[in-house]
């Protein structure tokens, strides 16, 4: 039983949450993420064009309007071009349209998110403190942006309030049917939102296979239709962003992962000869694919073409070194508080960045070792849930968070090196603050039960 000071607490918190980001992404002058020339992906299929120059706000400013055409959605489609065109709806029907209609339809959208989580049982109190991190202004900035990585902080929160509601007797649940759908549909968002994330079907169910429960198997045969569901959702993405329209860059990807990536962690000369490449382009070695000429950039393109992702992950592995040199990188992006790109839309001041005190953020970068310390409890508590078998859902949400930033951090050094890593480890950043918030509210939870029990 829920107290109602704990229940009133929980609702404060989560209306105050989304009061403070909706007068943030609303107000004006407008605020949100500049351009860094990604915009594209998002804006072409879904028939939204720029009214500015590149060169005016490229990693600079923020645009607030943009022209409005037909969307075109069948062509580079994703999760966030949707997003993006049912936006337009929301200008009733004018001719440009206003960024912060993109931020109103995220808002809503995670609204809608905890509004159902509440219908589910998920207690007030873990809502409020789930939306403070994951609605932090790091990432809630994005949502004034065409940046395709707000989609898929949708469809990882939504995935983490799916399992937190996950029926602990999945087969002989009234509703299951409801619980797979939202839980597919949220895994579908995460994963069709780019390449970076379409592995995230497959994520949410090897997590749910891995319950550990004395019925597994009956368990494992109840939820077959979701896991399958599950599955072919992810190899749905996989296929989108490697065969079908979805939009990759190979020769920009393949350049990091081994000049930018593996050839900086280890002797390039070395690393080429393991991967078969010709010893001349050792040069290339720490080099950005931008900052190649046109030639140097063919080169490029013609070395790497017959070297892998398997070949790629085995040159670490070949060496632990390698993946200790690989740490450092990492480690500075996770202490970040503030989007990768400037957040305002002044043109008279300097290119700045937008935070706050309140900034749940900052239990992650500015006491940084106390995260971690915290993220390890957690993780020693799964151990002793699957070894007791006293896992909850609860368990198996945190699993999926920890689980799923892990997998980012090497799906992004596996498909650009370690160029752009403060953009390309946002998810991570995004999943280990909302671990913190889950680990922070059973912390309280298991305090509130032996303080109950000592008066008893």
């Amino acid at each position: 039983m829920i107290p109602s000071a704990e229940r009133t607490a929980g609702y404060l918190l989560l209306v105050a949450v989304f009061a403070l980001h909706a007068v943030v992404l609303m107000q004006q002058p407008v605020v949100g993420t500049a351009e860094n020339g990604d915009f594209w992906r998002v804006t072409k299929p879904a028939g939204i064009v720029s009214l500015e120059k590149y060169e005016t706000v490229d990693h600079k400013y923020v645009s607030q309007f943009y022209g409005v055409s037909a969307a075109h959605l069948s062509s580079g489609f994703s999760s966030a071009a949707v997003i993006a065109a049912g936006a337009k709806w929301l200008g009733g029907g004018a001719e440009r349209l206003d960024i912060r209609q993109v931020g109103a339809a995220y808002l809503l959208l995670f609204a809608a998110a905890f509004a159902l989580a509440l219908w589910a049982g998920v207690p007030p109190l873990l809502c409020g403190l789930l939306a403070w991190a994951g609605l932090d202004v790091s990432y809630s900035l994005y949502f004034n942006s065409f940046f395709a990585d707000g989609a898929a902080l949708l469809g990882f929160l939504a995935i983490a309030l799916a399992l937190l509601a996950w029926p602990a007797d999945f087969r002989h649940t009234p509703h299951r049917y409801r619980y797979g759908a939202l839980l597919v549909l949220a895994a579908l968002i995460a994963g069709l939102s780019k390449n970076l994330y379409m592995l995230t079907p497959l994520l949410v169910a090897a997590t749910l296979v891995a319950w550990p429960s004395r019925a597994w198997w009956a368990r494992l045969r109840g939820e077959s239709a979701l896991l399958a569901a599950l599955m072919l959702a992810g190899g749905l993405g996989t296929w989108h962003f490697t065969y079908g329209s979805g939009y990759r860059f190979p020769d920009i990807n393949n350049h990091h992962t081994v000049f930018r990536g593996l050839a900086t962690v280890a002797d390039p000369a070395q690393v080429l000869a393991e991967l078969g490449v010709d010893p001349q382009y050792v040069g290339f070695a720490g080099k950005a694919f931008f900052d190649l000429t046109k030639e140097e950039k063919a080169a490029s393109t013609a070395a790497l073409r017959d070297v892998s992702r398997t070949q790629i992950a085995l040159g670490y592995l070949r060496d632990p070194r390698r993946i200790v040199r690989a740490v450092a990188p990492i480690m500075e992006p996770m202490r970040d508080i503030t989007t990768a790109d400037p957040n305002f839309d002044e043109r008279s001041r300097p290119p700045a960045k937008y935070s706050g005190w309140w900034q749940f953020a900052r239990l992650r970068g500015a006491l940084f070792p106390l995260a971690v310390s915290m993220l390890l409890v957690g993780g020693a508590a799964l151990l002793h849930a699957a070894w007791t078998r006293t896992w909850r859902a609860e368990h198996t949400a945190l699993t999926f968070l920890l689980l799923n930033a892990v997998t980012l951090v090497v799906a992004s050094i596996l498909g650009d090196g370690f160029f752009g890593l403060r953009r390309h480890t946002m998810g991570t950043r995004f999943c280990l603050d909302l671990a913190l918030a889950l680990i922070l509210y059973e912390a309280y939870r298991l305090l509130r039960r032996r303080t109950d029990a000592a008066r008893d």
